[in-house]
């Protein structure tokens, strides 16, 4: 069985739960109990209990709103676990609002989280149906809050504990019952709070929520006078806003990855530089080197009135000390890293960012679906694929290549084969090695027939027949790679030891 897992918190020297997982919950360990007392309510071995840090809970809330900015451009954090939501002209997009929570409480659940969602015309309304009914998802049409709220408890209108108790000790426990009372009397005895709540579940009361806006990127410009054709007062005003986004980059511990160049000329549209960097940058005479040969090409047209550098994406680059007498932290790696990120964005300049690309292993045993090129500039993988263990040849073909072969048994290695118009003799072999189609490929597979040389084959496109790879050393000494395709009982060679 898992551990049960526990937040604590210190007060008054005493250590508090402060948060609990599900399965401490069902053993009955509450917010609030001490530490010694959850101790005995759970019978599990190897209890992990972790001081609590309300700033990581912030952090990650916060997050998770900036993650819900798929379904509405407002969304809010509601501290400790909660989310606001302002669907309003969404909902059409997600095939109605009940589709919508579904897919909320459905994506959720694929990220870890236990979820509950509802919707209605007030936050207030929402926000008491979404804690305390047990329904995943609940849609209140406008008009019918009062009724919905009726029978679920005061604490779901959102008040202080101070009022929920003073509310307990006359004897009202559902929001219904305050329906009942006298408006009037309500301020006198429990404070303007409770109203002020109440109206706002009722939507008698104006709510506004403060939703996560992105951060905006880094930005500097420059504005003339005038418009100019002076390349090179051009040049010094691009380079000293250069300068000052390196500084801004410094202040921020960063560096920048793409930068967006924008020319506001008189007579035509802007005209427009982008860069990308391979490695965080925020050397000045690094990023004029990839500016400068693009600005030189760029047609000024009647003058230019303005400039501006925009640091579309950036990348962590905290403050470190570069030298030392000894390298304990790895200064020198980071320096040559640095140099070759350098190296790298000065070739993609000149020669394309299609042209100069990183290969990344796939996780797959499919040979020729086991890397995949990107650009230079993309992010690395955050983890690393698993690579099959098997020997792999050091040139692997594009295409396997069709081979002529004869073998002893029929599941056997060759002893003879005929590639590329000459005959060998199979000296030594190794293997067999079976690798097997990916059975999750599938579900998106094709079939079609294609014809090869005379006869025709039957092509599924996604999936992979099974197929039996062999090592094997030709007379000469030339080592290849060749498999037998099991569902038409072919050779090819795919590869080779050069």
């Amino acid at each position: 069985m898992s551990p049960a897992i526990i937040l604590s918190i210190t007060t008054g020297g005493r250590e508090l739960v402060a948060r609990r997982c599900a399965l401490a919950a069902r053993a009955g360990v509450t917010p609030g109990m001490t530490l010694a007392h959850a101790r005995a309510l759970l019978p599990f071995e190897g209890t992990h209990i972790e001081a609590f840090d309300p700033r990581r809970d912030e952090t990650a809330l916060r997050a998770l709103a900036s993650w819900g900015g798929r379904f509405s451009p407002l969304v809010a954090p509601d501290p400790p676990d909660g989310l606001l939501m302002d669907i309003t002209g969404c909902a059409h997009l997600f095939r109605g609002e009940r589709a919508m929570l579904t897919q909320v409480v459905n994506r959720s659940r694929r990220l870890g989280f236990r979820a509950r969602a509802a919707t209605a015309s007030t936050f207030g309304c929402a926000w008491a149906l979404a804690r305390f009914q047990r329904k995943p998802g609940i849609v209140i049409r406008d008009g019918q809050e009062r009724e919905a709220l009726r029978q679920l408890p005061v604490r779901g209108l959102r008040i202080d504990e101070d009022i929920e108790e003073a509310l307990f000790d006359v004897g009202i426990e559902r929001i219904g019952e305050l329906f009942d009372l006298p408006r009037a009397s309500l301020p006198s005895r429990f404070g303007d709070d409770l109203l002020l709540r109440l109206d706002q579940a009722l939507g008698r009361a104006m709510e506004m929520i403060e939703p996560v806006r992105p951060t905006p990127p880094l930005r500097v410009d420059r504005h003339f006078d005038g418009p100019t054709k002076h390349t090179e007062s051009i040049e010094v005003a691009l380079r000293g806003l250069i300068d000052l986004l390196c500084q801004e980059l410094a202040r921020l511990e960063s560096g920048v990855r793409r930068l967006e160049i924008e020319l506001e000329r008189s007579d035509m549209t802007p005209a427009s530089i982008s860069i990308r960097c391979s490695y965080p940058s925020r050397d000045p005479k690094h990023l004029w080197t990839l500016i400068g040969p693009r600005f030189e090409k760029t047609h000024l047209g009647f003058g230019v009135e303005g400039l501006s550098l925009t640091a579309a994406r950036v990348g962590r680059l905290p403050h470190r000390q570069a030298q030392r007498w000894r390298d304990e932290d790895g200064a020198r790696d980071r320096e040559l890293e640095r140099e070759l990120g350098m190296m790298l964005d000065a070739l993609t300049s000149r020669l394309g960012e299609d042209r100069i690309t990183r290969v990344e292993p796939v996780e797959t045993h499919v040979p020729e679906r086991a890397y995949r090129h990107l650009m230079i500039s993309a992010d690395a993988p955050k983890a690393e694929a698993i690579i099959a263990s098997g020997d792999r040849p050091t040139k692997l073909f594009d295409t396997p290549e069709r081979i002529e072969v004869l073998a002893m048994t029929p599941d056997g290695p060759p002893s003879w084969m005929r590639w590329r118009g000459r005959e060998m003799r199979i000296a030594m072999s190794v293997g067999p090695e079976r690798i097997t189609g990916e059975w999750w490929r599938w579900r998106t597979q094709s079939v079609h027939r294609r014809q090869v040389g005379e006869e025709f084959e039957t092509v599924i496109a996604g999936a992979l027949r099974a197929r039996d790879y062999f090592r094997v050393q030709e007379e000469a000494g030339r080592w290849i790679w060749v498999f037998r395709d099991h569902g038409q009982s072919r050779w090819f060679a795919h590869g080779e030891w050069v």
